[in-house]
């Protein structure tokens, strides 16, 4: 007999095998770490980790979807057309990233400086 899987159930029993080898990482740190005993320490100990790995797992999220979001724009860029609008929406695009990667270093400058060079760095944009 033959029994069609449809894409929900699949993508549920993925999610459970994901999430069985997350649990079977998470009780193999806290044996490692001696943190299975019910003590004050030990739930510390446990919420701190499980914080950690939780961040950890977010960041890559927010990498992998970087990643894709930046491929995809050079994707658009790379693909070879003959148009002129195209043409000129091509170098639209890589003008603002480019703009926008000069922004993103300026303000990452901006953090790091004294009140001094903060006003410096004022009154010479405002010239």
């Amino acid at each position: 007999m033959k029994t069609n899987i449809s894409m929900k159930r699949a993508f549920i029993l993925l999610w459970h095998g994901l999430k069985a080898i997350i649990v079977g990482i998470a009780n193999w740190i806290v044996e490692l770490f001696g943190m299975r005993d019910g003590s004050k320490y030990g739930k510390i100990l446990r919420r701190i980790v499980g914080s950690c790995f939780a961040f950890v797992m977010l960041l890559i999220a927010i990498a992998v979807y970087a990643v894709s979001y930046i491929y995809n724009i050079v994707e658009q860029v790379a693909v070879e057309d003959f148009s002129d609008n195209q043409n000129r929406t091509k170098i639209y695009l890589v003008t603002n990233t480019l703009s926008l990667l000069y922004e993103s270093e300026a303000l990452g400058q901006l953090i790091v400086m004294q009140q001094g060079e903060i006003t410096h760095f004022n009154r010479t944009l405002n010239k």
